[in-house]
């Protein structure tokens, strides 16, 4: 399962590509106000060329009933709207008006400008209403299926989702959402009648007053202005609330629980999506423009996800059907082709009834190849039983992963990415330190260290992946964890050996001087070099002794890193020896890499050992492991 960093992310992806489109739509929307407007300007113009006298007409001349050549001029121009309103499907009231129009032989001048700017006025709203119909079913399916994918690429697990047919969301954009009880072609109507009513009021105020026509072109102008801004406002908020919806739908068709509120934090967030920011809320109660976004017009906050659970637990979820492994390199197109289209699904890993993904033998692999059938079907059924992040990484890389010898009597040894060298037989039989293949699984780890570094990272450094993630926050972590330990331990041991100074016998049942040093005193009555004192040493040597109470099987692992976070300081018996963390600054975060790679795929307790001790790097361990899966 992804962390919470990685749905933020991807959902305002989702958020920015959504609000990227809706402001695509308002610029076209925006080109056909300017365009509305200049053949507003251009008739005003042209009529007043006709009718004026130095650029200025009476009310009464505007009331002038046009001539038998003008109207028949007029009824022309009257045919040629209704040729385009049958072609561009009009508004039918406004078809009707223009028939009535062209059948009448009487008609003022007035009437027949307020009649040529209202078709200009029909044909902006009519080519708006194309666009926000276009975007808002553009907005609900490709957030529909972008929301699904990026769940089931998440949990790397599919199964087929039903494609939404067009009645469908037809009936979806076309229900009234706000209070209001409007849909958002009702609220483009309602606009649309709003600015030509303006329209109108401002071509007869200009002529009753006898102003020249720049003054109505000014000012209708400016009434362009305040519908195109409604006109923004409705696209952004239409197509933020059919996003929150189809998202809604999406989560609920794949289980998912609950969600969280994401809001775009910057200078222009609001009050109020700064004060949800980070809320989380049961899906029962997911309601867009109430509990979910859009909360208030031009809302960019998105809705992502939340789960408590941990990764490969949803696989169960498909168990009753047909559920798949998704990969996390899957790309949209090829999901969609295969789990809404209904395309193929082979090469697809089926998921078992038991929701664990089942590994396919892959004979053509290397390690087949070089390690024969036995040993590669112990080290697959092992793997079958690890966790899911660790399985899919194998998998991932397997055919990156190289073997230079499974014979070798050399030590076990790892040569960058040129592949593993040990004797497999022999470390199929397990020691006193490690389980069964864990030594294999352990140079395994090098292997894949150095070949995501080649792939996913700067691909030219002979480094792990695992010292390059973030500038080596792993052994930085690593470092710091054990220091942190060392240094609050020493503080409290300092503090009990003050007020036990002169007890010999708490210093010695407490760990603070030696058996022989205990036995040199009760033996003349003396220390040896003199009356005890604290030393930071004391500490290390407590971890030491605290570590070495565990058996080998499950303190191995965790011994050697905690030598290599020291420097050496503690030695609990197993590890590569002092000299070796000196070779170079990289050795702490592949040997830490490793060790917990193979611990947590065939030696649990191994694992928990190591979580107890460097909890906060087991998770950065885990976080190279989705940067391997997202690479």
């Amino acid at each position: 399962m992804k962390n919470s960093a990685y749905w933020k992310q991807r959902f305002e992806q989702l958020e920015a590509a959504t609000n990227k489109n809706a402001a695509s739509t308002f610029n076209i929307i925006q080109e056909q106000y300017l365009a509305a407007e200049k053949e507003i300007e251009r008739q005003i113009s042209t009529w007043y060329q006709r009718f004026a006298k130095n650029n200025q007409i009476s009310m009464a001349e505007a009331r002038k009933l046009l001539t038998s050549g003008e109207l028949a001029e007029f009824k022309w121009d009257v045919k040629e709207f209704i040729k385009y309103g049958e072609q561009n499907a009009l508004n039918p009231i406004w078809m009707k008006e223009l028939e009535n129009a062209s059948a009448r032989f009487h008609i003022s001048r007035l009437e027949a400008l307020k009649l040529e700017t209202q078709q200009t006025i029909e044909k902006l709203f009519g080519g708006q209403l194309d666009e926000v119909d276009k975007l808002l079913k553009k907005t609900y399916l490709q957030n529909y299926y972008h929301t699904a994918y990026e769940i089931q690429k998440g949990w790397n697990i599919g199964w087929d989702i039903a494609a939404i047919d067009e009645r469908t969301v037809e009936k979806l954009i076309s229900k009234p959402w706000a209070t209001d009880g409007k849909n958002f072609s009702d609220r483009i109507w309602s606009n649309k009648a709003a600015l030509i009513d303006e329209v109108q009021k401002q071509l007869t105020r200009t002529i009753m007053l006898g102003k020249e026509p720049d003054d109505a072109i000014k000012a209708i102008a400016a009434k362009m202005k305040t519908s195109q801004g409604q006109a923004g406002r409705l696209v952004m908020t239409e197509s933020a609330y059919f996003a929150s919806q189809s998202q809604k739908d999406a989560f609920n068709a794949l289980d998912v629980e609950k969600f969280e509120i994401v809001a775009t934090l910057d200078s222009h967030t609001s009050e109020i999506c700064r004060e949800l920011d980070g809320h989380v809320e049961d899906m029962k109660n997911y309601e867009p423009g109430v509990t979910a976004p859009p909360f208030h017009p031009w809302c960019r906050t998105t809705t992502v996800p939340y789960f408590e659970d941990n990764y490969g637990e949803r696989a169960a979820r498909g168990a009753d059907g047909k559920t798949y492994y998704v990969p996390s390199n899957m790309k949209y197109n090829d999901w969609k082709e295969t789990f809404v289209d209904g395309g193929s699904k082979d090469g697809l890993q089926e998921v078992t009834g038991s929701g664990k993904i089942k590994l396919p033998i892959n004979t053509d692999s290397e390690v087949y190849k070089k390690l024969g059938e036995e040993h590669y079907n112990a080290l697959h059924d092992i793997l079958n039983e690890a966790p899911e992040k660790q399985k899919v990484v194998w998998q991932k890389l397997e055919n990156d992963l190289t073997v230079k010898s499974a014979t070798s009597k050399v030590h076990p040894c790892c040569h960058g990415t040129q592949g593993i060298e040990m004797d497999v037989a022999r470390d199929a039989k397990g020691t006193s330190y490690s389980k069964p293949y864990q030594t294999t699984f352990h140079e395994f780890g090098h292997n894949i260290d150095y070949i995501a570094n080649k792939k996913f990272g700067n691909g030219l450094s002979i480094q792990p992946f695992s010292y390059t993630y973030q500038d080596n926050i792993f052994g930085k972590t690593l470092e710091k964890e054990i220091n942190d330990r060392v240094d609050a331990l020493a503080a409290k041991m300092k503090a009990d050996f003050k007020a036990h100074a002169d007890d010999f016998e708490w210093l010695h049942k407490n760990g603070y001087i030696s058996d022989w040093n205990y036995d040199f005193f009760k033996k003349y009555g003396s220390w040896v070099g003199g009356k005890p004192k604290f030393s930071k040493s004391m500490a290390y040597s407590a971890i030491e002794k605290e570590v070495k109470e565990l058996t080998m099987v499950v303190n191995a692992n965790l011994s050697d890193i905690l030598e290599g976070a020291t420097k050496g300081k503690i030695q609990c018996g197993f590890g590569h020896g002092k000299s070796y963390w000196s070779q170079a600054e990289h050795k702490l975060s592949t040997e830490a890499f490793a060790e917990m790679f193979d611990s947590s795929v065939c030696n649990t307790v191994q694992f928990e050992a190591i979580k107890k001790y460097f909890p906060e790097s087991c998770k950065i361990f885990e976080e190279i492991l989705d940067a391997i899966l997202k690479g």
